[in-house]
């Protein structure tokens, strides 16, 4: 009966030694080490092993990812970028690297690239309303763009000033406001004709909050404003004119990154609001109660002894509602330092996934 001895190869990254097989090796051919060709070059035929001056940490992985089949792990201490560096070296393919950085807790790039319009015209179209960074051009663009918002957001915000409301400057910065409008509602329809997917375009809550911003100004020019003045539907409309700032968030990476990560710790932040409610109930009934002797009491109610309580908890302390009563003020007490200690775990948790969210949102960023 015959055994056969597979073959045995031997490494030495920066003087640490690492033996394997040259079957393991051999199920990527198209990678540095699976390369028979490839490999050659860094042959000690003295010593019959393979010299490589790398990282010994990195190398470690690497040799896992033959062993494993693929699967590609970060070793601990070892920085995203490094590494990305090391698995380049040894050619182990986009798909291996996108896989470890989805594996940290990294977005896969390739998945979220934006599909390529097919229409040349409207491609460039695209990039250059969407990615200021792609021209100069485009940036300088941008940049009036973002000058023209911030020259609505003030004409909104000058236009409810008493002093300013029958003035003529105003009745023509109105003007001006009511062509800005045009002006950005035409960029809208250009934004949707150029994008390369209309469903993802018009799913987008950006896009969405853009629409609020932009048809209530069309809407306020209608109805004359003598007949709207208290109409609560107007000034909802006014209000919904602010919301034009999200537009911003396209030319400021940071403040686009913070939107995002707030979009998927959304269920995080309802268990805070939640938890919020049930501390400002419990220890509002606890203050009522406690006021309920008291005729002076601004707290005559559990509403108010709530309102009380929310104060108390998130350390604000507006002053218009305080206890008056002895036991009041002993439930108060009470209720900000039992309050703060059941607050700060949600906090910290919450506060802990968004740093991490932030911190890997900026290193996918960095890699792109």
């Amino acid at each position: 009966m015959c055994v056969q001895v597979s073959k045995r190869i031997c490494f030495n990254v920066s003087g640490y030694t690492f033996v394997t097989f040259f079957e393991t090796l051999n199920r990527f051919p198209d990678t540095l080490l699976g390369n028979k060709n490839r490999r050659a070059k860094y042959f000690h035929s003295v010593s019959n092993t393979y010299f490589i001056d790398r990282s010994a940490i990195a190398f470690e992985a690497v040799l896992f990812f033959y062993q494993s089949n693929g699967r590609l792990i970060r070793p601990p201490g070892m920085s995203i970028e490094i590494f990305e560096e090391e698995c380049l070296f040894y050619d182990l393919g986009k798909v291996a690297i996108e896989s470890m950085k989805a594996l940290d807790g990294f977005e896969i790039t390739l998945k979220e690239t934006t599909p390529i319009q097919t229409n040349r015209t409207l491609n460039k179209i695209w990039f250059f309303i969407e990615m200021p960074e792609s021209s100069t051009p485009a940036q300088i663009y941008a940049c009036i763009s973002m000058i023209l918002i911030l020259f609505v957001v003030t004409i909104d915000c000058v236009s409810t000033v008493d002093a300013y409301k029958n003035s003529i400057l105003l009745k023509l910065l109105n003007k001006a406001n009511f062509y800005l409008n045009i002006f950005f509602a035409a960029e809208f329809i250009i934004r949707l004709l150029s994008s390369p997917s209309k469903w993802k375009f018009m799913t987008s809550i950006g896009n969405a909050l853009e629409i609020f911003s932009i048809f209530p100004s069309f809407l306020l020019t209608i109805v004359e404003e003598k007949h709207t003045g208290g109409i609560i539907f107007v000034r909802v409309l006014r209000t919904l004119r602010i919301l034009r700032l999200m537009r911003l968030s396209k030319n400021f990476h940071s403040l686009s990154v913070v939107l995002s990560i707030l979009v998927d710790c959304f269920k995080d932040i309802i268990m805070l609001v939640f938890i919020m409610i049930v501390l400002s109930v419990f220890f509002g009934s606890i203050v009522y109660h406690a006021e309920l002797e008291s005729k002076d009491t601004p707290i005559s109610s559990i509403l108010e002894g709530m309102w009380f309580a929310l104060q108390t908890i998130v350390t604000l302390g507006y002053g218009d509602v305080v206890p008056v009563t002895f036991f009041g003020k002993i439930s108060s007490a009470f209720t900000a330092v039992i309050g703060a200690l059941l607050m700060i775990i949600p906090l910290l948790y919450l506060g802990g996934n968004y740093f991490t969210k932030y911190a890997k949102a900026c290193g996918n960023f960095a890699n792109a």
